[in-house]
């Protein structure tokens, strides 16, 4: 049981010390080697808790028993498995548990906390008896996410597309991938029975057991990682020869690598990356792809106009946000959220989009995408973008969500900027 040790000190570190969830299983294991089926049940474990926590920290507050802060955390890992993991017998779980917890002066007793396990079943019992189903606090335990949040998407979308928000965001995030027609078809990578054909064209969805970066096909540039969603808007942008285009991302992303291939490298690309770490590996990318026609450099929002020396016919600004994208990714993304934050990533995306608005040519398109399901971040920012400036029109927009073909939560617009008159 030396895994549930391990998965103690893990679930700690992400939730005392806000430690990520890679960082924190890492430093555990450190302290706790085990064994490779110790190691995955640890992992199991870990992530089955964080994708449960809330109901799982009810289920514990409601108990009536006084946990001290340690044996807490391993409550919550044994609930975890005997909840929905099911990966160890609970009775060989529960007796680990009273052997850990029970000793001699503890404030919780044997017949207590088996008396507290014994009525516990699985996903379908254990919620709250006394909680209408389509309230807030229960929605929030049923799925793992904030009332607050809860709120938001019901106000913006309403129950219904809420209930499906909420839903999609328990399943795992298809394993998308754009081919790279620079070198390759798709017909030729659907030959390997790995690889079956995307919702757009020439994307593909990994189906192998082995991690994708191992797959020649990854290894030799043949496809890269690439949300359908990105795919889609790219096509419908329709780059042509010679046209010049700016992104600046806050977040990393391959859109460089979507327009060199969909613009059959005869797009004029300038990437202004946010730290010098990113731009080294946006320049090894691009060797790597043989992205042609491509200048990479580091910048901050306000020193973008310093590097481009004349405006240019289009810019893509891929903004800092939410990232509600990530949040069937990662198993710990509520537990180091911060709604406060969202004021200061909302300035942030404001004055983001007040520098890129001085590159555009006259008569070329502003592109603002954020990863997440936010107004705020989103439509509202735009609209408000559009009312101080009366030169740009709203061309395109569009909330991407993750129960659509798509299978992503992103928000963008295109807006265009006026001609003046002559």
């Amino acid at each position: 049981m030396e895994a549930y040790i391990a998965a103690r000190l893990a679930l700690k570190e992400i939730i005392v010390n806000d430690v990520l969830f890679s960082t924190a299983l890492k430093k555990a294991l450190m302290e706790e080697p085990l064994p490779p089926e110790g190691e995955s049940f640890m992992r199991a474990a870990v992530s089955c808790e964080l994708h449960h926590h809330l109901l799982l920290s009810r289920l514990v507050t409601d108990s009536g028993l006084a946990f001290s802060a340690d044996d807490r955390f391993l409550v919550l890992l044994v609930l975890a498995n005997h909840i929905f993991l099911k990966r160890r017998p609970n009775t060989e779980s529960l007796d680990f548990l009273v052997q850990e917890i029970c000793i001699p002066g503890a404030a919780v007793d044997e017949t207590s906390l088996r008396g507290f396990f014994a009525p516990l079943g699985d996903a379908t019992t254990v919620m709250p008896k006394n909680l209408a189903p389509d309230s807030d606090v229960y929605l929030s335990l049923k799925f793992n996410t904030p009332e607050w949040l809860i709120r938001m998407w019901k106000k913006h979308y309403g129950l219904p597309v809420t209930l499906k928000i909420l839903s999609a965001n328990t399943r795992p995030v298809i394993p998308a991938c754009r081919v790279n027609t620079l070198e390759i078809t798709r017909d030729e990578i659907l030959k390997d029975p790995d690889f079956v054909a995307g919702p757009i064209e020439d994307t593909v969805i990994y189906r192998g057991q082995g991690p994708l970066k191992k797959k020649s096909q990854y290894l030799e540039c043949k496809v890269f990682q690439q949300r359908f969603g990105i795919t889609h808007i790219i096509d419908s942008l329709h780059f042509e020869p010679r046209q010049s285009v700016l992104i600046y991302e806050e977040r990393p992303n391959a859109v460089y690598i979507e327009i060199a291939v969909c613009g059959h490298n005869e797009v004029l690309l300038n990437v202004a990356a946010n730290s010098m770490e990113r731009r080294l590996d946006i320049r090894k990318a691009a060797r790597d792809y043989n992205i042609q026609n491509i200048e990479v450099f580091e910048s901050s929002p306000t020193l973008l106009i310093t590097h481009v020396s004349q405006p240019v016919d289009a810019v893509i600004y891929i903004a800092d946000c939410s990232k509600f994208d990530l949040i069937r990714s990662l198993p710990d993304f509520f537990i180091h959220f911060r709604q406060s934050n969202l004021d200061n990533l909302i300035a942030k995306q404001n004055a983001g989009i007040e520098e890129c608005a001085k590159l555009v040519a006259p008569g070329g398109r502003l592109c603002y995408a954020v990863n997440t399901i936010n107004n705020k971040e989103s439509h509202q920012l735009i609209a408000d973008f559009l009312t101080r400036h009366p030169d740009y029109t709203l061309e395109n927009e569009r909330q991407y969500l993750p129960f659509d073909q798509f299978n992503m939560a992103l928000y963008f617009a295109v807006l265009r900027k006026a001609v003046p008159a002559v």
